[in-house]
């Protein structure tokens, strides 16, 4: 596990969520950017200087400040920052502690925060201290008693909460402790679920609990930092991830739920996760289509000037790329969604295409009845009727033309039909005038003879003996 390039101020003290810096935050990572990468998103509650920056740092190794308690014991968080970790990634978040003195008057921003962090994390800490399991306030059970309501609100899907216990003095066994905790859990759970009768909390919430020693006690400290870090890296909170969002929408689906909690919006998650679909598969769109003129695919199709094989060939390459590219990019969201918007984009890619396939669909009619005019005559001169064989002769070349265009039927079908009757009237007109004319002549021999015959037969009537060489050479002719 690794942290990667800092920290950032995702939401400032005063509620402004830093859309901009977060997506290139992400964004500049590789890890996060590649095809199909999943992250998990991680975030730590509890009250204000109660070491949960300090605990983030120990874990994954990232570096948000922490309170020094030489100087001050006051806020050192405000709203949330964020860090980012690699092998596996996770999006880390360091959120703004509860209860402090700074805002008193504030406690909705408290709530807001901790039900952001809900929506949008996969795996979430509660920091809490020993010594305040079961008590009201050092227990946070306020805090817990909101996240509980809402979570009720969205769909079932299972958000893991891990209690880390800080300072655990080895007297109490952890299972004790943790049923203490789960009863707390339980009782809260039940408080707000009435109008949620079925709802049961193993449906919505994972819950366990970890127990670190005191940080004095550095080399045990860090032991069991070690075995949590595992449970991120190689156990079962490795990729945890379920909303379904790639990393390079989460800064634009971070915001929008942040802004429907500070406008006290109710958060229907189902239809907010199709509206980012919709908006982030239609980016991708967008993109993917602005990036069709300087595509190598794309300009070999400009310079073809037939409908060849390589043709066919560089234009379903260019489908083939420009469809992977956007399911590299869009296959976490929505389905339904990502489907129709990925149908779209292949409608979009074949209009922008149309004029380079309309331009050699109409090329290609000429060059085959250009190129078969020669073969057409031969095989209509060998023909024993010529009229009756104009289809037969005719086929091979609307056959020609079927095959070249075989790749363009299905998607440009009332183009290439067009032009297949366009050929096919052309080929028909001329064979059949063609066979008419070799009909004529051949009516033309055939009565030469018929009249040669008939004269030579009158003058071997007469006695002229010479007819008999030119019946004789009739029928040799």
């Amino acid at each position: 596990m690794e942290a990667q390039g800092g920290v950032i101020q995702m939401i400032t003290g005063e509620g402004d969520f830093n859309a901009p810096a977060v997506d290139v935050f992400i964004r500049a990572s590789q890890e996060f950017t590649a095809p199909h990468a999943s992250y998990t998103v991680v975030s730590i509650i509890r009250p204000q200087s109660s070491g949960k920056s300090y605990l983030l740092n120990s874990l994954f190794r990232t570096n948000f400040g922490v309170m020094r308690a030489d100087e001050n014991r006051g806020q050192t968080t405000k709203g949330i920052w964020m860090a980012r970790c690699i092998r596996p990634c996770m999006i880390i978040m360091d959120v703004e502690g509860c209860d402090g003195t700074e805002r008193e008057d504030d406690t909705l921003f408290e709530k807001q925060n901790a039900l952001f962090a809900l929506t949008v994390s996969d795996v979430i800490l509660v920091n809490m201290w020993l010594h305040d399991i079961g008590r009201q306030q050092g227990g946070n059970i306020p805090l817990l008693t909101l996240i509980l309501q809402e979570r009720i609100k969205l769909d079932p899907c299972k958000t893991k909460v891990i209690f880390v216990i800080r300072d655990y003095d080895y007297e109490t066994p952890p299972g004790i402790l943790t049923e203490k905790v789960m009863e707390s859990i339980n009782k809260i759970w039940e408080s707000v679920k009435p109008g949620h009768r079925n709802a049961k909390l193993s449906d919505y919430f994972q819950v366990s609990a970890v127990f670190l020693p005191r940080k004095c006690e550095e080399k045990a400290f860090k032991e069991k930092c070690t075995e949590l870090q595992k449970l991120f890296s190689t156990g079962n909170l490795a990729g945890s991830r379920q909303d379904k969002v790639p990393a390079s929408g989460f800064s634009f689906s971070a915001k929008g739920l942040w802004d429907n909690i500070r406008q006290n919006r109710n958060i229907n998650l189902p239809a907010y996760k199709e509206f980012v679909a919709i908006t982030m598969c239609d980016k991708i769109m967008k993109e993917i289509l602005g990036s069709l003129a300087s595509m190598q695919d794309y300009l070999h199709l400009k310079s073809c000037s037939s409908i060849t094989s390589d043709f066919n060939n560089s234009l379903q390459s260019l489908l083939d790329r420009m469809l992977a590219k956007y399911d590299e990019e869009a296959y976490m969201y929505v389905a339904n969604v990502r489907d129709k918007t990925r149908s779209n984009l292949e409608t979009e890619i074949l209009h922008l295409l149309e004029p380079i396939c309309k331009a050699m669909l109409q090329t290609l009619p000429t060059e085959i009845f250009v190129s078969s005019k020669d073969e057409i005559d031969a095989a209509l001169n060998s023909a024993r009727s010529p009229s009756d064989s104009v289809n037969i002769v005719v086929k091979p070349y609307l056959d020609k033309f079927d095959n070249s265009c075989a790749g363009l039927h299905q998607r440009y079908e009332s183009m290439v039909t067009g032009q297949h009757a366009k050929l096919e009237k052309v080929l028909v007109s001329y064979a059949q005038e063609k066979a008419n004319s070799i009909e004529w002549k051949r009516g033309l021999r055939k009565g030469f003879k018929i009249a040669t015959v008939g004269f030579a037969i009158c003058r071997l009537a007469f006695g002229d003996p010479t007819s008999l060489a030119d019946l004789a050479a009739f029928f040799f002719i």
